[in-house]
């Protein structure tokens, strides 16, 4: 997930930027006096995280205990600087904690509802949801604008722990990370027939087949070569996240030496469609032609003619449900 608007600051431009807020900063909960303003006083710097899981720890050290995992974007209240480290506090989670500064980036103090209680599930739900064009991501379910944290991107992943009931009475997933997403235009994994997009339904199970369903109908059926044991294809809730056209297959950028066991170096795989970010796709197979049978280190190869298909039919975002 990227974070736009935001220009980043040199390490040392932030940390000077820090130890002068530090130094008239107070502890969380006393540094103003009204914890819903908008606006923070000038003695409060606000950040937020710059990268993907960066670990909150109890102390300035990498060898420090991680007190929490938070996700790109997270914004943090600066309590002080400690050389190369922060202290922050994290209103959200009412944890403090540490973060090294290269992890952090300037931000605007957060609305009120980053600081409003979590609102209880209605059901329980364990499932990973896809965001199939960009969406925003919640403090709270709520349509008011101030409430969104940030913006997933197409083809953005999010595990799921429940349903409940927003703001606007319209049914609401609550994220593992305790966000809010609205129930529309997310493709759920637990039911993926609920999604009248475009999606592609995988099945591993005998010859690999692959069935594009629009409106909840199938409009084409196509077989693939799957991975092998060794290299299998991998189940799960996927989609795609990257296309290139005209592509060369490496093996050495996946760790396998070219003139290795299971090494390779292929020109001009067309219609290449990327659904993880480990390097498994779809594209067309113009080295072999064994349909539906094992053959890929855990791509699905596809004939020329539902390649080019598929590359005219599906975009960044369309999910990609893997199966038995």
């Amino acid at each position: 997930m990227t974070l736009s608007g935001q220009s980043r600051f040199t390490r040392r431009g932030l940390l000077g930027l820090f130890a002068a807020a530090g130094a008239a900063s107070v502890m969380p909960g006393s540094a103003f006096a009204d914890p819903w303003a908008r606006d923070a006083p000038p003695s409060v710097t606000w950040v937020r995280t710059a990268g993907p899981d960066v670990s909150v720890r109890t102390g300035p050290d990498t060898s420090a205990q991680r007190l929490s995992l938070v996700r790109a974007g997270t914004v943090l209240r600066v309590v002080h600087a400690v050389d190369a480290w922060n202290q922050v506090y994290d209103p959200r989670a009412d944890v403090t904690g540490y973060v090294h500064a290269d992890l952090l980036e300037p931000a605007d103090a957060p609305s009120k509802f980053a600081y409003l209680p979590e609102v209880p599930i209605d059901t329980d739900l364990s499932t990973v949801v896809i965001a199939t064009s960009d969406l925003p991501l919640y403090f709270y379910p709520s349509t008011d604008p101030l409430a969104q944290v940030t913006t997933l991107g197409a083809s953005d992943r999010e595990t799921i722990v429940g349903t409940l009931t927003g703001e606007d009475g319209a049914t609401w997933f609550k994220t593992r990370d305790g966000y809010y997403l609205p129930h529309d235009d997310l493709f759920n994994g637990a039911a993926p027939h609920e999604y009248t997009g475009r999606w592609l339904d995988v099945s591993l199970s005998g010859a690999a087949r692959v069935l594009a369903y629009a409106e909840d109908a199938t409009v084409r059926s196509f077989y693939a070569i799957k991975g092998t044991a060794r290299f299998p294809t991998p189940p799960g809730t996927w989609s795609i996240v990257r296309r290139v056209a005209n592509e060369t297959m490496d093996s050495a950028t996946v760790g396998i030496p070219r003139n290795g066991p299971g090494g390779y170096y292929l020109k001009n795989v067309l219609y290449t469609q990327y659904f993880r970010g480990t390097g498994e796709s779809l594209h067309y197979n113009w080295w072999s032609a064994a349909w539906g049978t094992p053959g890929s280190h855990g791509c699905l190869g596809l004939s020329l003619a539902d390649s080019r298909w598929l590359w005219d039919w599906a975009s960044i975002g369309t999910p990609v449900s893997i199966h038995a």
